[in-house]
């Protein structure tokens, strides 16, 4: 399952498209990047436990960084941050959910 949702957001995140722009201008794509780390983040700590942390950030880092030479695509600090938070709160709702059941 974590090695699916990895394919998933590199697939959406480094596919060359139009859309980005009107995304990014909404502020839509800051949800969708915490939206999708948030599930890597709750997947990736079931899966493999502390080292879905250095998981998430390196491919939120690498990603972000890589659509430098996508067209349509743009480096931002805010999509990065967006996705360190969501990881957090995958990371943290799965310690949660595990304390409570």
């Amino acid at each position: 399952m974590l090695i699916l949702w990895i394919v998933i957001i590199l697939f959406f995140t480094l596919i060359p498209t139009p859309e980005s722009p009107k995304l990014q201008e909404t502020g839509v794509d800051k949800i969708l990047h915490f939206g999708a780390y948030t599930i890597l983040g709750l997947i990736g700590q079931a899966a493999v436990g502390f080292h879905s942390l250095t998981i998430g950030l390196s491919l939120g880092t690498v990603t972000e960084l890589l659509q430098y030479l996508i067209p349509h695509r743009t480096v931002e600090f805010f999509d990065w941050l967006a996705n360190v938070l969501g990881l957090g709160l995958g990371i943290g709702a799965y310690f949660l959910v595990r304390k409570v059941l």
